[in-house]
This record gives structure tokens, sequence and C-alpha cells, in this order.
């Protein structure tokens, strides 16, 4: 079951960077007109992967965004950043690994299945 608190987040991500409404558009006519916020969200965090080069600014405050909601949100809110966006991060050596998670906030970092790679460092 959806909880509404990721819903409600998700979009409020969306509102705040109108970028990601193409993303969100191709989403709800892939799910059928519904926000599926942990497959949303790691969708996200790809296209993250592949602004980060072109768009560092936008996506530094993407997450600081995210780290504000992880700090301020609900254990499902928490659950969809620390399980769904951060573990969407690229693998190691695929474009954006290392400048995503360089911009990663600390409390996000803890949350990172690559921390100690010392290829991400």
């Amino acid at each position: 079951m959806r909880q509404p608190s990721t819903v409600a987040m998700t979009g409020a991500l969306v509102y705040e960077y109108r970028e990601l409404l193409p993303l969100l558009a191709e989403h709800l006519e892939a799910n059928d007109g519904e926000v599926l916020p942990h497959l949303l969200i790691a969708d996200i965090v790809v296209w993250m992967g592949h602004q980060v080069d072109t768009a560092p600014q936008l996506c530094s405050s993407m997450w600081q965004w995210l780290g504000s909601a992880y700090a301020r949100g609900d254990d499902a809110i928490q659950n969809l950043i620390a399980a769904s966006a951060v573990e969407a991060l690229p693998m190691p050596g695929q474009p954006g690994a290392r400048a995503l998670r360089n911009m990663l906030p600390p409390d996000l970092r803890v949350f990172d299945p690559w921390l100690g790679d010392p290829e991400l460092r």
C-alpha cells in the first residue's frame, strides 16, 4: 500500500523542480495514472545521473531537498529516500556515480551501499 506521505513528498519534489514534470508524465502514463513513489524516486535519481555533468547545481539542490525531506519525514518518507533514492545511485564506474555521491547530504551517506568503494572517493 502506498503511503499518502510518500505520494505527497514526490509530488512536492516535482513541484519544486519543474524539470521533473516530463519524467512524472512518463511515470503516470506507464502506471495507469498512479504515482508509485519508490519507482518514481528511483527514476528521478537515474535522471539526475544523466544531468549531473551539465546541471550539477540542480542535482546538488535536489539532494539537499531530499536530505531535508528525510530529516523531517515520517518513517515512510525516510524509507523511500534511504531505500529507493540512495540505492538508485549509479554503480561505481557508471556515469555520474562519483559526482552524485559527493552531493549526498551526510544523513544520507550512511545508506549508500558503495560508501567504502575507493573508486568513489
